[in-house]
């Protein structure tokens, strides 16, 4: 791999190992079910953790990760950061033919380099610390970091139906299609990391996106990651 990965990662760590600080984390990974918006869930949460904590001399602020994992699997990747988003969420209809133009001819194809990329760089960024990622596996990828908490989103499937329906200006029944292929896609994502075969589980909350908004549920995740001692 290029030197861009580890530049730009030792930029983030500073001096300390890139794979193995002294004490990684911490970390909180929010994983969700289509139609229960997390990205809501990760901002509220940051903005109460750093406005909760920013009085602490020893408080580092919290982020929400999302636009540093495009942008270093991109360079790696040698993609633009919306075709690697693209191909995170794996929803376009035309996948393969997106993949194929997508990639130099160094890449091409090579799917388990595009994966071995997302998770070496979602695996650094939680092992920094202080941050929050939603979704790309992220709860498996960093699911052995002692500070860390990893919390799922769930809804009935009418419920996310009709709230995807409104928010994409789309009729029920497309929308209900779109959420089975979202989520039948994100289980595989996640089954490259953990292998089919482990029974280990993914997530140590549950929260149901219907009955709590999304204030709700930041305020029960800080509760727990204080518990957890994430933020000592």
């Amino acid at each position: 791999m290029e030197n861009l990965l580890l530049k730009y990662m030792n930029e983030r760590i500073g001096k300390a190992p890139l794979m193995s600080p002294p004490h990684p984390g911490p970390v909180i990974t929010i994983s969700r079910q289509c139609g229960c918006n997390a990205n809501d869930v990760a901002e509220v949460l940051i903005e109460k953790i750093n406005k909760i904590y920013a009085g602490s001399k020893t408080f580092v602020p919290w982020k929400h990760v999302s636009k540093e994992i495009l942008a270093v699997a991109s360079e790696e990747l040698k993609m633009h950061p919306e075709k690697v988003e693209m191909l995170l969420d794996e929803t376009e209809k035309n996948f393969a033919e997106e993949l194929v133009l997508s990639f130099t001819d160094s890449y091409y194809a090579h799917g388990t380099k595009f994966k071995k990329v997302i998770g070496e760089v979602i695996r650094n960024i939680a092992v920094k610390g202080n941050v929050v990622i939603v979704g790309r596996a992220s709860g498996i990828i960093a699911g052995d970091i002692p500070k860390s908490l990893h919390v799922q989103l769930e809804a009935p499937i009418s419920w996310r139906t009709a709230m995807l329906s409104h928010r994409k200006n789309m009729s029920l029944i497309e929308t209900r299609k779109y959420i089975d292929q979202v989520d039948k896609q994100r289980m595989a994502f996640r089954d490259h990391f953990k292998g089919k075969t482990s029974d280990k589980l993914e997530h140590d909350l549950s929260f149901n996106a219907q009955t709590l908004n999304a204030d709700q549920i930041a305020d029960l995740i800080i509760r727990a990651a204080e518990i957890r001692h994430l933020f000592d």
